[in-house]
């Protein structure tokens, strides 16, 4: 476990040139491919980096927003879901582990187990299992 003390934080948490995050004028590059099924495919997988894969409608309460979907690697085994609207904001945040994140290592039991019925994203095969959303304040 690391905190923003620890002098290799941003090793883990900084992303980027200089840890300024990504581009705010992002595009596809097809790095990333989702198939028919949804399922997600890339060659390389390295931490902090991340490719835009299709354009959604997210509906949080009354309100309709068009997005697009970033899906983000992290640096520890986890993929982020950014649905970001017109407007460049992130209006949803989706985290999923992979199926054996920290098992042994303060888990005891794979994601798969202790998460039966959260939705999944599959990714080269293998299974990353929801865990949380977030939902900032300006979409309420």
């Amino acid at each position: 476990m690391s905190t923003f003390l620890d002098e290799d934080f941003l090793n883990f948490w900084g992303y980027g040139e200089n840890n300024c995050g990504f581009e705010l004028l992002q595009r596809k590059t097809g790095a990333i491919k989702c198939n028919d099924r949804g399922e997600l495919f890339k060659e390389d997988i390295d931490i902090h980096n991340s490719d835009i894969v299709g354009r959604y409608e997210v509906i949080i309460g009354n309100k309709k927003y068009d997005t697009i979907r970033q899906i983000y690697f992290n640096s520890h085994g986890e993929i982020v879901e950014n649905y970001i609207n017109t407007e460049g904001q992130v209006v949803l945040f989706k985290r999923f582990n992979r199926f054996n994140w920290r098992y042994q290592k303060g888990y005891d039991k794979l994601w798969t187990d202790m998460l039966p019925y959260s939705d999944r994203i599959i990714l080269n095969n293998e299974t990353y299992v929801h865990w949380y959303n977030c939902l900032p304040e300006y979409v309420f």
